[in-house]
Order: structure tokens, then sequence, then C-alpha cells
């Protein structure tokens, strides 16, 4: 099985996962690691453990930012590992992707396809052409 682990500085990894599970349920496949925290002062010990835990499943890492020590430091673990995967840019929508198609063969596309999702979801809602007879109420099924 896929492991999808949410790495992030902080407590976006956690907010990231209980968002997620609210809409799509529980994913034992699914980790946060909130590093730098109290409860993760060691974040190198920690996704190593993690990746020697699970050495013969693929493991996607999603990390909040390019360039940041969380990412970088994934940046390192990948080198290694050809079943260690890496996108930045943490979203609700990259991670709803991501799981759509987490059981096809080609994690490539997968991937591909979810880093697409995560990007179409960023919006200048101002610059939306909107219809008129659209209303805010329109859109609180969401």
């Amino acid at each position: 099985m896929t492991q999808v682990v949410i790495a992030t500085h902080g407590y976006l990894a956690d907010g990231l996962k209980k968002s997620f599970e609210f809409i799509m349920g529980e994913k034992n496949n699914l980790t946060a690691i909130s590093a730098y925290t109290p409860d993760c002062p060691n974040f190198t010990y920690v996704y190593q453990e993690f990746i020697d835990d699970h050495v013969n499943e693929e493991i996607i890492f999603i990390t909040d930012i390019y360039g940041g020590s969380v990412n970088n430091e994934l940046m390192q673990a990948m080198t290694d590992n050809n079943k260690i995967h890496l996108i930045c840019g943490a979203n609700l929508p990259l991670l709803l992707q991501l799981f759509i198609n987490l059981d096809s063969l080609d994690i490539e596309n997968t991937i591909t396809d979810a880093i697409k999702a995560g990007q179409e979801g960023v919006k200048h809602c101002q610059r939306i052409d909107v219809p008129n007879e659209t209303s805010a109420n329109d859109f609180d099924s969401f």
C-alpha cells in the first residue's frame, strides 16, 4: 500500500489531515508529521523512522513549502530511495485528488494529476467570472 505523509512546519499537517478525513473519512495510510513542535522536536528521527517502518512501500511525502527546512530534509532522503516521492505545496485539492487515484499502478501520473488539482484549486476569486444570478448561498453545500 502506498503511504502518504503530510509533513509541515508547525501544525498545518495535522489540520490538513483532519480536514481531509472530515471529507473522505479516516485513511490508515495517511500520516501527519507536525515538524518542530513539542510533538515532533526531532523531525529527522521521526521521518527516518517512518521510512524504516515502510521500507517495502511507496511513500509520498507532501510538504508545505519548497526550500523550507522540512522539504530540504526530505530532498536528502529522496535521493537515496526511489520509493520516496516528494511534493511541495500541500493543499486540500491536492490531497483529495491524490487519494482518488492512489490505487493506480502508475504513481507518476497519480502525482501529476494531484499536483494539477492542487494548482487549479488556487484562485483569486475576484477575478473569476461568475454569472450575476449566482449568490453566496449557492456555495453553501461546500
